[in-house]
């Protein structure tokens, strides 16, 4: 295969749109389904952080029963992920997983599915926030199945 093809390999979706949170509202996925793929990863981009005592809470929360498959708002079984819990790489989550020294940066979180649950959300809450927090959040599925279209390239 083509290095240049592996983008194709990945399915990328806008999980939560770009936005600034002027407040300590949380900014959450949708609930993911996962079935069909082997690893889900998670960007969470931040722009300028204006406050100087804002930190920023990560919850990764998994379960394999929602209340509803074809449009779920919750997660019936819901436990949340923690460290060597089919996380695969990220900063901790909890408390404090980023703060206003993090202007600019980009976090990173990939689960894996293969030995993990079936339905995943984000969910990144602020503490203190009075000023600025411009953050979005993307979900990156890598599939099980290579399409045969690029597993003969």
């Amino acid at each position: 295969m083509d290095s240049h093809s592996v983008h194709h390999l990945v399915e990328a979706t806008v999980a939560a749109a770009p936005r600034v949170v002027t407040d300590n509202t949380a900014v959450a996925t949708p609930i993911i389904d996962c079935q069909g793929y082997d690893y889900i990863t998670f960007l969470v981009p931040l722009g300028t952080l204006s406050d100087a005592d804002t930190t920023l809470n990560a919850v990764f929360a998994h379960g394999d029963v929602v209340n509803d498959a074809s449009n779920p708002s919750s997660i019936t079984d819901t436990a949340n992920v923690v460290a060597g819990d089919n996380l695969i790489e990220g900063p901790a989550f909890g408390t404090s997983a980023m703060d206003f020294a993090d202007d600019g940066k980009c976090f990173k979180w990939t689960y894996n599915v293969i030995n993990g649950k079936r339905w995943v959300q984000l969910t990144v809450t602020p503490v203190n926030n009075t000023g600025n927090i411009p953050i979005g959040i993307v979900a990156l599925k890598h599939p099980r199945i290579i399409p045969a279209a690029f597993a003969t390239s």
